[in-house]
This record gives C-alpha cells, structure tokens and sequence, in this order.
C-alpha cells in the first residue's frame, strides 16, 4: 500500500486570492516556498493530460478518477492546472471532492494548482491551492517539476506531449540526484515517442535509458505497480 503523510500549508499560503491584489506575489511565493521542500515534492503527484476528451480516451478518463481518489485518500497532493476540463478537470475535480479541507478557508487542501497567467477560462480558483502563476506552459512545466517529485501524464495534445518532453528531459540531466518518477499512461499512444527515445538512446545522445527516464503503463494495475517502485 502506498502511504502519503500529509503537509497542511501555512496559513499565508491558503490566504484566498484575488488576482490583481498586492498581496498575490508574497502569497504565491510563500506557496512555493512551501510546496518546493523536499517532504511536499515527494508528497505531491502532478496530473497532465488534455484539457478535452474523446470517446476513445473515455478509458483514461475512469482510470484517472480512480488513482486520483486513491492517492488523495492515502494523504497525497494533486497537483494540476486547475481545469475543470478534460482529463485534467476529472483529477482535479476527483481531488477536489475527496480532499481534506482547511478548517478556516475551507479550500480541499490536497487539491493543489499552477495557474497560467492570463487565466484560460476554465480554471476553478475557489476550490484549490494555487502554488503559483506562470506566464507559459513550458514555465509552467518548470513549476510542476519543481513542486513534484512523481508525474502521471495521460494522453493529450500536442502540449501534452511538450509537458511530457520536457520532464523526462529534466530527468535526463538530473545529474547525481535521483531521477524523478514519470509514468506515461496508454501504450499505443505513447508508443511513437518511446520509439524515438530507443533510436536516441541508440544514437548515443541519452546517457539513461529509456526506461529509466519514464515508465510506460496502459491499466489500473500496472500504474499501482509503477507508483509503488
């Protein structure tokens, strides 16, 4: 069974926000302060995937739930963009509805959020934690890589695939600290990207393999198998 101890966040970083406000700089940057230690990164599962959904990624959609409220029941973090649409919005609102709330705010505390700036339009503010606010999605990459140490990504669009890239190749030059834990979700989907990290590793331009960077899973069980290694 996987374990998660909880870390409430401080007081000052579950202050309600109000974009524009003076007070949101020194908010945000208390949240990263404190989402950025290295006992709330190993607590903190980072969700990506796409912002729509198909009939085909329906499958995707149920197991995404499900891991989600099982990782918030054993005292884990989620965190996302804050969407409400698409697989992300089913790990967000999945985290939302399962989290324990903060007895004075009453924000899901579990449910945690890096937030582009301007917002996309479909961002639930009032029920999350936002961490921060990033002007880019690769910025905004770099912030879930700071706040996370394990990553499920979902199949997605384009940026997706970007988001997934860049993480592993933060993995990839990780130097002497141990690699990051990244778990790409649909095995058909990923199947072309994992084939070009093999011709890379081949070719001599990755010093991991690629398996080492990210792990592949296609069902409930494996990603279980995978979070727990």
């Amino acid at each position: 069974m996987i374990a998660f101890a909880l870390q409430p966040p401080s007081r000052q970083a579950l202050h309600v926000l109000h974009f524009g406000s003076q007070q949101t700089s020194s908010n945000f940057s208390s949240m990263q302060t404190h989402y950025s230690q290295p006992e709330n990164r190993q607590n903190t599962i980072t969700i990506l995937g796409t912002s729509a959904m198909t009939r085909e990624l329906a499958r995707f959609g149920q197991l995404c739930e499900k891991v989600v409220i099982d990782l918030v029941k054993k005292g884990a973090n989620i965190l996302t963009c804050g969407g409400t649409s698409g697989l992300y919005g089913i790990a967000f609102r999945a985290a939302k509805d399962h989290s324990r709330k903060d007895p004075i705010t009453g924000k899901p505390i579990q449910n945690l959020a890096v937030l582009h700036a301007p917002l996309w339009g479909d961002e639930d503010i009032h029920n999350c934690v936002p961490i921060g606010i990033v002007p880019s999605e690769p910025e905004r990459s770099n912030k879930f890589y700071e706040s996370s140490d394990t990553f499920i990504i979902f199949p997605g669009r384009t940026t997706t695939i970007l988001e997934a890239v860049v993480l592993i190749q933060k993995n990839e030059h990780r130097k002497n600290a141990p690699l990051k834990k990244i778990i790409l979700v649909g095995r058909d989907f990923f199947q072309g990207l994992h084939e070009q990290y093999k011709q890379l590793y081949r070719s001599g331009f990755l010093k991991h393999l690629p398996e080492q960077l990210y792990r592949i899973v296609d069902n409930e069980q494996e990603l279980q198998s995978a979070l727990r290694k």
